[in-house]
């Protein structure tokens, strides 16, 4: 995963993804599972009209195969406001409406050969449509500096409802350790509700990250 944010005066770009997948192997077992495989890629360009109120045009794209969503793509506009802006303190609410597409796989993941033909004979009821329309989003990001800089808090959220709810959310702290290179301990959850009866998947995903990367 990476994230990067340029700001200059009036202006402010951030960008970013992450990759994850997961798979296991029994003893014996003709294949293997899959038990994650997912990205996501986003982006944002704000421009500020004084020292804490900005405009904001982002992007997002995400999918997962759990959630049998093989893109999802979300654009939009809003109003966003900075409440603290250091290197020791950030922190920032932005709000807006959206326009989202999500194109689902045609049948959940690890139904049988039985399961598909018999749904296609019988009705398309259990066929994942693809679905489009317009979504409000919210989004808080939040970092900061404790115990002499010797560790940094962050949490970042983001919330999209377009009938169904998808939320992404980032929490842990970063501790420098030399150089820049920092050890990184984070959960992420990502919720969405979609089709969760019909496939039953749990709406929840829940990863812990103990990792080891560079920072600036």
């Amino acid at each position: 995963d990476a994230n990067i944010a340029l700001r200059g005066r009036d202006d402010k770009v951030t960008f970013g993804g992450l990759y994850n997948y997961s798979d296991n192997t029994e003893k014996d077992a003709p294949k293997s599972t899959l038990n994650a495989r997912n990205f996501q890629v986003f982006g944002t360009y704000s421009h500020f009209f004084n020292n804490q109120w900005y405009g904001y045009a982002h992007g997002l794209f995400t999918n997962d195969r759990m959630q049998n969503i093989q893109l999802r793509s979300a654009f939009g506009a809003g109003a966003g406001y900075e409440f603290f802006s250091s290197k020791d303190l950030n922190l920032s609410f932005e709000a807006g409406p959206d326009y989202v597409s999500t194109n689902m796989y045609e049948y959940p993941l690890n139904k049988s050969a039985e399961y598909i033909k018999a749904c296609k004979a019988k009705t398309d009821d259990c066929i994942l449509k693809d679905t489009g329309g317009i979504a409000a989003r919210w989004f808080v990001n939040y970092d900061q500096f404790i115990l002499n800089r010797a560790v940094q808090l962050f949490h970042n959220h983001e919330g999209i409802f377009d009938g169904n709810m998808f939320i992404r959310s980032r929490t842990g702290f970063h501790v420098p350790v030399w150089n820049g290179i920092q050890f990184t301990n984070e959960v992420q959850v990502d919720y969405y509700n979609g089709y969760s009866k019909l496939t039953g998947n749990t709406p929840v995903d829940t990863r812990y990250l103990f990792s080891i990367g560079y920072g600036w």
